[in-house]
């Protein structure tokens, strides 16, 4: 079979290409050919000129190039089926038009809640914003929820309606990546039969956990990785160790909050706390796998969470935040325990819980972290998952 991937790549790349990428390599390996039309958004940066970034914003409406582009792609590689990721701005709702025009089944990625929400996140500020789902998307433009602007998210608001009036019901099928994800669009009365929940995956799963002399060699150490953002629960983290001085906390990751976090670690006399910058690769994999546990306090819906299950196919349990898709990844008392990310004692309390776990307890939860991933997130279960997806589109390429 031929899928055409189709991705719009945000200037600074983020879970959904990494996730994107990964999709098409493990479609590859199973006998799958994938045609990857990717745009990336430096485009528009690259043409400063005006005319041409006002040509953009007319485009993240409905791009006549990208229909023409991958009308040709279509016709001469004989597609079978898409999978959409990203569309906005400069793919654009086109891509569902040319598809549906030429007969194609679609796939549609719900990474996110860009179709309920014009901001893509249902937050307002620190706090959770449902107004969109249970009211009505002005509420949005009042509030200039798309990057604090009233021409962008006008033009949010523009293409949401336009998708829902014209191309909502041309999607084959909804791929959620969390349970999560799935039920919010559910509310917002999108199709249940057209909705599937298919987790992210990890390639690379340790065969065993590391036993415990050796973890006992090591200095032990709690872990924050990701964006360094208000929403990440930064605040909360820093606050929990400054109280918490008897416990090492190690931080990686790069973000708008990097001066504040600093500040706060030498104003505050935090030496148990150290800020190590970005980190990627087996650098980045061995300070996972040797801390204590993996921290992710997000104070917002996270829709899936990665970084969990990379921590899980380390061996690593995970103190997270119930939070959107997280809560459905964290199993309490097994592999990591959860916390109400309002709640700032109650996340102490699960750090020092796990802190004075017993070496055998904590062996087992170690192992359950990789059980997990086997289980649930291989790269394995997620091919035999979506083929059963795919299977039917051999048929024919028939909308319902």
């Amino acid at each position: 079979m031929k899928c055409i991937q189709i991705h719009n790549d945000y200037l600074v790349p983020g879970g959904e290409t990494t996730s994107a990428k990964l999709i098409a390599n493990e479609m590859e390996k199973n006998g799958i050919e994938v045609i990857r039309y990717y745009k990336n958004n430096d485009e528009i940066i690259s043409n400063n000129r005006i005319y041409s970034k006002l040509a953009y914003g007319v485009k993240s409406i409905f791009n006549f190039s990208i229909i023409k582009e991958v009308n040709k792609i279509v016709k001469e590689k004989d597609i079978d089926f898409a999978i959409v990721h990203n569309t906005s701005p400069i793919i654009s709702n086109s891509i569902y038009y040319v598809l549906h025009k030429n007969n194609i089944p679609i796939l549609k990625y719900v990474q996110n809640y860009n179709l309920l929400c014009l901001n893509g996140s249902k937050n307002q500020g620190e706090n959770i914003c449902n107004k969109c789902i249970t009211g009505t998307n002005t509420i949005g433009i009042k509030q200039k929820c798309y990057k604090e602007s009233y021409p962008y998210t006008i033009l949010k608001f523009i293409n949401k309606k336009i998708f829902e009036k014209y191309f909502e019901s041309k999607i084959t099928k909804y791929i959620a990546i969390s349970n999560f994800v799935k039920d919010e669009h559910l509310k917002y009365g999108v199709v249940k039969e057209k909705f599937e929940v298919l987790y992210h995956f990890i390639e690379n799963i340790k065969p065993h956990v590391k036993l415990d002399a050796e973890l006992n060699s090591q200095e032990k150490y709690f872990l924050f990785m990701g964006r360094l953002s208000e929403e990440k629960g930064i605040r909360l983290l820093l606050e929990t160790f400054s109280m918490h001085k008897d416990k090492k906390l190690r931080i990686i990751g790069e973000g708008p909050m990097k001066e504040e976090l600093k500040e706060f670690i030498s104003k505050n006399q935090c030496h148990n706390i150290e800020y190590l910058g970005f980190k990627k690769g087996k650098e980045k994999e061995k300070l996972v796998e040797n801390s204590v546990c993996l921290l992710v306090p997000s104070d917002w819906d996270e829709p899936f969470g990665r970084i969990v299950i990379e921590s899980y196919s380390l061996g690593t349990p995970v103190i997270a935040s119930d939070r959107g898709g997280l809560g459905e990844l964290v199993e309490e008392g097994t592999t990591g325990y959860k916390f109400n990310s309002k709640n700032a004692k109650e996340f102490s309390l699960k750090i020092d819980k796990m802190w004075r776990k017993e070496p055998q307890e904590y062996l087992k939860m170690r192992e359950n972290c990789i059980e997990k991933c086997n289980k649930e997130f291989s790269n394995k279960v997620y091919i035999n998952k979506l083929k059963k997806l795919i299977d039917p589109l051999k048929k024919e390429k028939v909308y319902e």
